[in-house]
């Protein structure tokens, strides 16, 4: 048991809470004495590089560390502190944790911190490179790495005090006093000998050849902005990492090929404001108009229907421009250029540029289209997210959440056509979900913050209904709440649909918890494939099931390919079967099951975990899946806590 235990570790399978139970009693003190020595070598070779590999044959589901639920990684970690947090979805956040996901390490925008090692009470004077003593303590010397690059970026706001020297060593700023000289000294810039630029425009100060460091000093620090990156006067977070920005864009709800203009996310828009397709700098007090930034792409071809005014293209993405209190003159971005003409075909996007700036006035937003490539058909009139090609192209993404296109599960299920995919952003959602005939992927932005729960008190009204498609990356819950109306309680999915005879459901990253009842509910169908990969099944109720499945219920004969597969989860009931496989006895059926890797756990019952029956309940407990009527085991099942589910072993 425990090399078993040591082998689903090392397969790197997302498992629930119970694994650290079932380490530690594999072998008592041995198995909790493996599980630590492993969590140095797991934490260094289980890497994403080390598992880059590990693709299922979907093509998704790739196996990462982050994929690991708390307790796993817990109990890797012989049950002390954890490897790696979860994931959220906080933008910010994941922004923040950028290097672990392979981002591409973006070049520093703001060039110094004013909690970064710093002399004060002196200053350099830009002209010599002598270390001067201040006039008052709230000078700042910092010392900023500039190799490389060719411009620096400061704010126009930038105290005129500011002076900066560029060298060819390092000084540190924490020994620099009075009279000293600068190591390597090249030449400097001061900001009030130069030519202030326009309102809300930085200063582009050239970098001198041969220089390593800007080392910059002024009464003003807490105010100035240093980039080697952009312009962007008061905005700390920007960037033009591809990877970087298609995070981003999944926030912005932004579909490629479809209208990009959605003016409805305040995050992104400034109202009362138009852009200058001159310079790009924002003109205040506006009333009537209204600005909204999109992320966009050099070379991309994009058409716009008539009504926008103002056109601008910027060099950097700015993550959100709620809070900037702008003004008259503010430019958001590095310029690139601009158009003052509406109804424009096949634009192509500058190149350098990754932000988009579109001015219009609030009156014409209705009528507003941004699609991409060249519009072949006339521009209609819908709301904002919808164009014409979403009634010609019928692979739509509908979001549902606060401020998105529907409120509810439910109601996205409703409008949706075969191959919509669902996205449900973070939130709790209490309704019965009924999708039943349509084959669509409903996808939660965060397995743990996108909850769909519902009483499971009520067979005919559980939490949700699927039987086609895919579900992936949320929570579904059946709880005890309610009234009871009828004799049977509900799953937390029931799977059984007579239109889905040929088709397919795919469930990954799902945690199921019920109450009352089993987690699924699974009525296979002829020529039905179901698989379930890295969920997890909690069946809190004393005699409840995680997983029960029949195979077709039909009144004329049967087919032989009917497949369940259970692989890389972790189920656990309180007492009742974990997995109750039955057979409805009707001629020529088979269906088979493939597990592997699962963790199978009865925390009241140790030995109750997979049990087959006839539908009339004959030879409930026969040993193993080749004593059952209907159902056989895949050869290729392995690795189960459950010997009777490894083909081995049966």
């Amino acid at each position: 048991m425990t090399e078993q235990i040591v082998d689903i570790i090392e397969a790197n399978m997302p498992a629930s809470s119970d694994v650290v139970n079932v380490a530690r009693g594999a072998g008592g003190e041995a198995g909790r004495v493996v599980a630590a020595e492993t969590a140095t070598d797991v934490a260094t070779r289980l890497t994403d590089v080390a598992l880059a590999a590990k693709v299922d044959r979907h093509g998704v589901g790739q196996v990462t560390l982050d994929n690991l639920s708390n307790e796993v990684k817990a109990a890797m970690a012989g049950g002390a502190t954890l490897i790696w947090d979860e994931t959220t979805n906080d933008l910010n956040a994941e922004l923040a944790m950028r290097p672990r996901y392979g981002y591409r390490p973006e070049e520093s925008l703001m060039l110094f911190d004013l909690d970064d090692p710093h002399a004060s009470g002196v200053y350099v004077n830009s002209t010599s490179g002598r270390v001067n003593t201040a006039p008052d303590n709230a000078y700042r010397i910092y010392v900023v790495p500039v190799e490389g690059h060719s411009t620096l970026y400061v704010n126009g706001d930038a105290n005129t005090s500011l002076q900066v020297s560029f060298t060819s060593r390092y000084n540190d700023p924490t020994t620099l006093a009075n009279g000293d000289h600068l190591i390597g000294y090249i030449s400097g810039w001061r900001a009030n000998e130069q030519t202030r630029p326009q309102a809300g425009h930085p200063y582009e100060v050239p970098v001198p050849e041969g220089s390593r460091y800007a080392v910059c000093s002024s009464n003003g620090m807490g105010a100035t902005y240093l980039s080697v990156v952009t312009g962007i006067n008061k905005v700390r977070r920007a960037w033009h990492d591809p990877q970087l920005a298609a995070l981003d864009e999944s926030k912005l709800d932004a579909v490629r090929s479809r209208n990009l203009f959605d003016p409805t996310n305040p995050r992104y828009r400034i109202d009362g404001c138009y852009v200058s397709q001159n310079n790009g700098s924002c003109v205040m007090g506006a009333d009537a108009y209204m600005s909204v930034v999109i992320p966009v792409d050099p070379g991309m071809r994009l058409s716009f229907s008539a009504g926008f005014e103002r056109v601008c293209f910027y060099r950097d993405w700015v993550g959100e421009v709620t809070g900037l209190d702008l003004q008259s003159g503010s430019l958001l971005s590095v310029f690139v250029s601009g158009t003052a003409q509406g109804g424009l075909q096949d634009y192509e996007v500058p190149a350098g540029a990754h932000m988009m700036i579109v001015s219009i006035k609030t009156a014409n937003t209705a009528r507003a289209q941004i699609e991409v490539g060249s519009a072949s058909t006339p521009y209609v009139s819908g709301r904002p997210g919808l164009s014409v090609t979403d009634i010609i192209d019928m692979d739509r993404t509908l979001t549902v959440g606060p401020g998105r296109m529907y409120a509810t599960i439910s109601e996205a299920v409703a409008a949706a056509s075969d191959s919509d995919e669902i996205l449900v952003y973070p939130g709790v959602y209490d309704e019965s979900v009924h999708a039943w005939g349509k084959r669509v992927r409903i996808r939660g932005t965060s397995k743990r913050d996108c909850i769909l729960t519902h009483s499971a008190l009520n067979y005919a009204d559980p939490p949700l209904e699927m039987s086609h498609g895919e579900l992936s990356n949320l929570t579904i819950r059946g709880t005890n709440t309610g009234t009871q109306t009828g004799v049977h309680h509900a799953y937390c999915m029931h799977v059984e649909d007579g239109t889905c005879n040929g088709s397919s459901l795919y469930v990954h990253d799902v945690i199921f918890e019920n109450a009352v009842h089993s987690c699924v509910g699974i009525g296979l169908r002829n020529h039905y494939a179901l698989e379930f990969r890295g969920c997890e099944f909690h069946a809190t109720g004393a005699a409840n099931t995680a997983v029960y499945a029949h195979d077709h219920e039909t009144s004329t004969h049967g087919e032989d390919d009917q497949h369940l597969a259970i692989i890389d989860c972790s189920l656990e009931t309180a007492g009742g079967t974990v997995i109750k496989l039955q057979s409805q006895e009707i001629s020529g059926n088979h269906a088979t099951l493939c597990a592997q890797r699962n963790i199978i756990v009865n925390t009241a019952n140790p030995s109750n975990l997979v049990t087959m029956s006839k539908w009339d309940g004959r030879d409930e407990g026969q040993d193993g899946l080749l004593g059952s009527y209907a159902w056989t085991l895949d050869p290729t099942s392995q690795l189960n806590t459950a010997d009777v589910l490894n083909a081995t072993a049966a």
